[in-house]
């Protein structure tokens, strides 16, 4: 693993979403300061970068109850026509952007 592998795994976290479980990289700051200037054109979906428990037929009905490999155009596909799944996981993704900017400005207090 090369060490721009391991600084973008740092930033990883796994989060629970429905009966599903989404992998997120934590935007940086540069990342939040583009979305702040330009919210309307904000790509949640690249901060998804992968999944555990999702199946095929999850995707599609009558499909196979096989694990669906991740793709993050598979991701988009899926989502957009799932918000009751996107609004959750759009939280989660500024979630870990706010729980990381609190937990720097408590070490700086410490």
């Amino acid at each position: 693993m090369s060490l721009l592998d391991k600084l973008r795994a740092a930033r990883e976290v796994r989060k629970p979403i429905g009966a599903h479980t989404f992998v997120i990289r934590r935007p940086t700051d540069l990342d939040m300061a583009r979305w702040r200037g330009n919210p309307a054109h904000a790509d949640l979906f690249k901060f998804v970068v992968g999944w555990d428990g999702v199946n095929e037929i999850d995707i599609i009905p009558g499909g196979d109850p096989h694990p669906a490999p991740f793709s993050p155009d598979l991701l988009t596909e899926w989502l957009s026509d799932r918000l009751d799944l996107y609004g959750p996981l759009a939280e989660a993704v500024l979630a870990t952007y706010t729980d990381h900017k609190a937990s720097q400005q408590a070490a700086v207090g410490n």
